[in-house]
């Protein structure tokens, strides 16, 4: 898509209409912040927006972006201004690639390198590293934190009498009850 001053729109070709599914005759003369931009993500765009207009170097953005069938999709973004030949206005040049699922797939993998499978609490790398970031924290400013350490008695013949699957239904209420119980800066 090709827009100016005002996010207004000025070309939008058949792969933007494939992508967002709005024609041409929907989106020219309109601001793309007005149907294209979820309502909670607009106040992230105007600086970054506008510094697009500022010199001639590619700017990439990743964002939330409202199809017509009002889904959502994360887009990344190339951005470049284009100069009039004829008079001194500017147009930005921009190419929409749909990334959502890669960004889902980032996200389950980040999940999984993160936390444990069965509770979705932080594993014990994850654990270590934000224990050590604490210790260091508390350290440098004088502070003191807490670490409770759980042993839950008799979890073995948990499994072995009633089985795997109810000493795994048994950890996840366990890790859903303590979550209920702590502060969102805390870590279980």
């Amino acid at each position: 898509m090709v827009w100016k001053k005002d996010y207004i729109i000025t070309e939008w070709n058949e792969q933007a209409t494939k992508l967002f599914g709005w024609s041409a005759s929907e989106v020219i003369g309109k601001s793309f912040l007005d149907f294209l931009i979820p309502q909670d993500e607009k106040f992230k765009f105007d600086d970054g927006l506008k510094a697009i207009f500022d010199d001639n170097n590619l700017h990439i953005f990743i964002n939330k972006n409202c199809k017509k069938d009002k889904s959502i999709i994360i887009c990344e973004w190339y951005n470049t201004k284009l100069q009039s030949t004829t008079d001194n206005s500017s147009e930005v040049v921009s190419l929409a690639i749909d990334i959502t699922k890669r960004f889902e797939d980032e996200q389950t993998l980040k999940l999984q390198a993160n936390n444990d499978f069965l509770t979705k609490l932080p594993n014990r790398l994850f654990f270590e590293n934000i224990l050590q970031k604490v210790y260091s924290y508390s350290k440098r400013n004088s502070n003191i934190f807490g670490l409770a350490i759980i042993d839950l008695d008799g979890f073995k013949s948990i499994n072995d009498i009633y089985g795997h699957y109810a000493g795994d239904a048994l950890l996840q209420e366990i890790s859903l009850r303590f979550q209920d119980c702590i502060r969102a800066e805390d870590t279980i």
